[in-house]
């Protein structure tokens, strides 16, 4: 790991921190990197910093020295465990390395302190040599703190802990700084590709009071608008464009933010006195209450639609005079028909329009046949044609042939086109046909889009003015009569040559199919190319294909913002999924809420928190989670800006059914553009074990207080009683008063005894044993005698066998643990009763049982009964201890490689058994 410890650490809140601590303990601390610098440091005596440090004869074995030689002189660094420095002068340092990785990151000072009252002469004659005041040198001596060698190892053992959560803490920050860094720069190439498209951008939010607020823009907007848009932020929409208001725009906007259902129109024309156009514009939400407008000017467009536009009502004039029935359905209900089409049925054109076409056939059966074959053509880029016959409104039957296109190949729900001809007309009269073919003909010629017909043999047989001008040609008579092919469809865009067998568009003359392509290139008289979409459709006159239509688009631009669409696209999305993964990876659970108080998101910790079957992006209500009365006054706090820096404990049901679990929550503020508040984010930590951990901790303060107070109160007052009045007491009645402090004093040395085993163990260092070959037989039956004379309530008895093999142990570890398991049941049989002490011989080890007839346990104490500082609760047993005993217990049978385990039922009795291995050696 290459990071320094001044950009893991958060050096102000850890200055605090140790400033408290060292306020409550009075030993100074201090946090120093690899290279000598001090990060912080508190309580430091005057003493070092007047005199020891300066001194160089003093301060040559002064810490924050060696630890500059380690980063100067390449000595090695020490081991992972706490160092020990005594300077010159006597004051004691200890160095706790810092490691995150196993690199070093730096050390905890805790020190200039000593373990015992200083010997002020030593000082005296230091201040001597050294040259110091001696009356100044001796007062700030009495500053330095004495601290008992236990005490520190405890403080040490406390600040190891808070170093490795410090580390871990400022690892996590770092982790989030690079994840917003990566977000933000994420963030900055999407806005680049934005800018570099050739579409105009506007962005609005939508205030609570229904205004609309200009927010964003591109450099391509600039350019299309003529105006500097950067002069509308923050402005609202009629203030930026003020003619805006009388158009549907507004409106439509607001719809988009609130239902999210994008919108488009085409020829919007708007004018004031900055802006003037026509525009097509697509708009689209693309987060709560906040919308992008992408829109390109069609001024040009619209004015080369001019040259149509004198035909456009003599074109509506031939679709409703066609001497056949034409129209367009979705999804195959009528959304327009043509004249002829409701005087050859019969039907007044409201009576057709809305309904679905199954109205006009003979059966359902026959309606889903012509569907059936008719859209499996034109689904596949093919005009649909189908021969059926209809039901005019009079009951009249006539046969029809249907062809259908669809207006968007790759949407059908964009609407079909259809013709249907009366074939019985059609046959009796070829006349009427060539006539409709030549309305057909007129009707592509007078098109806006570019078109050119083929014979059979490719060569040009008519073409439009828009497919002259989108090929370079002047004149209609430079292409007409040559092969189409040949003149502009020779090559591929990558330079190969396109045979004219390859060609689709030929296809659709030598087989009669309808062909539509996406991607190809045409090329201009000037030698240049463009990318086209093409159709070609078959021209038909009495079931003989001579022929084919062609139209095409130039799809240049298309192309063009589409591919920057898709990569702008494809950038955002992959921004958001390193988020979500970043997110989703952390190990506290993890929700974000709305403004509305809507869980929008949740991590893979909270599900397991709360549940599989929760699903955060359902928009659950918070409360229907965690419905605790004060924990939503903080959200609804944090909402409106409020920063609740502290965590907060909530009680919460356990997702499978068992005990209520506490969680441990951090609220805050989820900050949007501006530093607006969009929501909060909630990080919920399981601290039921921590918080069950410091309870029964404090249980047992509580218990060894006790314990040690009572022979502790009995030591000082008999030794008191005899330093007050000795001549008044025989020596019968000293040796008494002596035999109770030696028992009392015998009492504490257990107690603490038993606190030192389970210190070492939770430490983690093991019990040593020692153990020898011995007599396991004998030591049982002795382990009952001192108690046959101590308990007149109880009887006792040793079921064990003399022949019992003899094994290794150590002798005091197990008498402790038998002293510890008889105890137990006497005091836990408060009544009286027997105690019986047997063995049983298992295949491979010895078990013993102690077993009493006591007050039982029931399956819940007993599944707790071998955990550290755990007891019985006094209201209900009226005995004493610290909940060692049983935790020792185990220990010292497990370093034997033995098992421990409780039998019991309540008001019946209990049983403790623990086994020893048979083998020679342990």
């Amino acid at each position: 790991m290459n990071e320094q410890l001044k950009n893991i650490l958060d050096l102000p809140t850890l200055q605090k921190m140790l400033d408290s601590l060292c306020r409550a303990t009075g030993i100074p601390l201090g946090i120093i990197d690899v290279q000598g610098e001090v990060m912080v440091e508190t309580g430091w005596q005057e003493l070092c910093r007047q005199y020891h440090c300066r001194n160089p004869d003093v301060g040559q074995r002064c810490l924050l020295n060696w630890v500059s030689n380690q980063g100067t002189d390449g000595c090695e660094l020490p081991g992972k465990e706490p160092v020990e420095f005594i300077c010159e002068s006597g004051l004691v340092n200890i160095a706790l390395p810092i490691l995150f990785e196993d690199s070093y990151l730096g050390l905890l000072f805790i020190g200039q302190l000593l373990y015992e009252p200083p010997n002020v002469e030593h000082f005296r004659e230091q201040a001597a040599r050294c040259g110091f005041d001696p009356e100044v040198y001796l007062k700030l001596l009495a500053d330095v703190p004495v601290v008992p060698r236990e005490k520190a190892q405890e403080f040490l053992a406390f600040h190891a802990i808070q170093v490795k959560l410090l580390i871990e803490a400022g690892v996590r920050r770092l982790h989030e700084v690079k994840a917003r860094k990566d977000f933000e720069e994420s963030e900055l190439s999407l806005r680049s590709v934005i800018n570099s498209t050739p579409l105009g951008i506007h962005m609005y939010a939508l205030e609570d009071d229904g205004r609309l607020i200009f927010n964003g823009y591109n450099l391509a907007a600039n350019e299309i608008l003529g105006v500097d848009n950067s002069q509308f932020l923050g402005l609202e929409i009629r203030e930026a464009f003020p003619n805006m208001e009388v158009t549907e725009i507004p409106e439509r906007y607001r719809q988009i933010c609130t239902t999210g259902e994008a919108w488009y129109t085409q020829q919007f024309a708007y004018e004031d006195k900055k802006v003037s156009g026509v525009y097509d514009v697509h708009a689209f939400r693309t987060a709560p209450k906040r919308i992008t407008c992408m829109f390109m000017e069609v001024t040009e467009r619209l004015r080369a639609a001019e040259t149509v536009r004198a035909s456009e009502s003599t074109l509506r004039s031939i679709l409703s005079a066609a001497p056949m029935s034409i129209g367009m359905v979705r999804n195959r209900v009528f959304g327009w028909v043509n004249r002829w089409m409701t005087e050859e049925l019969g039907y007044a054109e409201e009576a057709l329009i809305g309904q679905n076409a199954v109205m006009l056939y003979e059966s359902q059966a026959e309606f889903e046949r012509v569907g059936h074959e008719k859209y499996t053509d034109v689904a596949q880029g093919r005009m649909g044609e189908v021969q059926t016959r209809w039901v005019c409104k009079n009951g009249k039957v006539i046969d029809v042939l249907l062809r259908s296109m669809p207006i968007d190949a790759g949407d059908l729900d964009a609407g079909v086109i259809f013709t249907a001809l009366n074939i019985s007309e059609i046959i009796r009269s070829n006349e009427e046909l060539h006539d409709k073919e030549e309305q057909v003909r007129l009707l592509l010629q007078s098109s806006g889009e570019a078109m050119f017909g083929v014979d059979r043999n490719g060569n040009c047989t008519f073409v439009n003015p828009m497919c002259l001008k989108l090929l370079g040609y002047t004149d209609k008579s430079e292409v007409l009569g040559k092969n189409t092919h040949l003149l502009f469809h020779h090559t591929r865009q990558d330079g190969s040559s396109h045979s004219d067998q390859e060609c689709e568009i030929s296809r659709a003359f030598r087989l009669g199919e309808s062909v539509h392509v996406t991607g190809d290139v045409f090329w201009r008289f000037d030698g240049t190319n463009f990318p086209v979409e093409y159709s070609s459709y078959p021209i038909v006159k009495e079931e003989t294909v001579i022929g084919s239509v062609v139209t095409f688009n130039d799809i240049t631009e298309r192309q063009s913002a589409e591919k920057e669409l898709r990569q702008a696209l494809t950038d955002a999305r992959d921004s958001r999924e390193q988020v979500d993964a970043i997110l989703r990876s952390a190990a506290d659970a993890l929700i974000v809420v709305d403004l509305d108080s809507r869980i929008i998101m949740g991590n893979h910790a909270a599900e397991k928190l709360f549940g599989q079957h929760c699903h955060f992006r359902d928009g659950v209500a918070i409360d229907q989670l965690l419905p605790e009365k004060a924990f939503l006054e903080r959200i609804r706090s944090a909402l409106i800006g409020r920063v609740h820096p502290r965590p907060y404990d909530l009680t919460f049901p356990d997702a499978c059914g068992g005990p209520e679990k506490i969680l441990e929550a951090r609220i805050v503020p989820m900050l949007g553009a501006g530093e607006q508040v969009k929501g909060v984010v909630l990080t919920l930590r399981d601290v039921t074990r921590e918080r069950e951990v410091d309870r029964l901790k404090d249980d047992f303060i509580s218990a060894a207080a006790h314990e040690l107070r009572t022979p502790m109160t009995s030591i000082q007052g008999y030794s008191e009683l005899m330093m007050e009045d000795w001549e008044r007491f025989n020596a019968e009645q000293l040796k008494d008063f002596i035999k109770i402090i030696h028992e009392r004093s015998l009492a504490l040395s257990r107690i603490i005894g038993d606190m030192l085993d389970l210190s070492r163990v939770q430490s983690g260092r093991l019990i040593i044993i020692n153990p020898s070959h011995g007599d396991l037989a004998a030591m049982l039956k002795q382990a009952l005698l001192p108690y046959c004379h101590k308990s007149g309530k109880h009887q006792f008895s040793a079921l064990v066998p003399d022949d019992l093999p003899r094994i290794s142990f150590d002798a005091d570890k197990i008498a402790q643990v038998l002293e510890n398991l008889i105890s137990n049941a006497i005091k836990f049989s408060p009544g009286g009763g027997q105690i019986t002490l047997s063995t049983r011989l298992l295949t491979d080890r010895i078990e013993v049982m102690v077993t009493d007839e006591g007050i039982g346990m029931t399956p819940a104490l007993q599944e707790r009964v071998f955990d550290k500082f755990f007891r019985a609760d006094a209201s209900n047993t009226g005995v004493s201890g610290l909940g060692l005993g049983l935790s020792l217990v185990k220990e010292i049978i497990a370093a034997h490689g033995g098992e421990t385990r409780v039998e019991s039922t309540p008001e019946v009795g209990t049983t403790v058994a623990f086994s020893l291995p048979r083998g020679k050696h342990l």
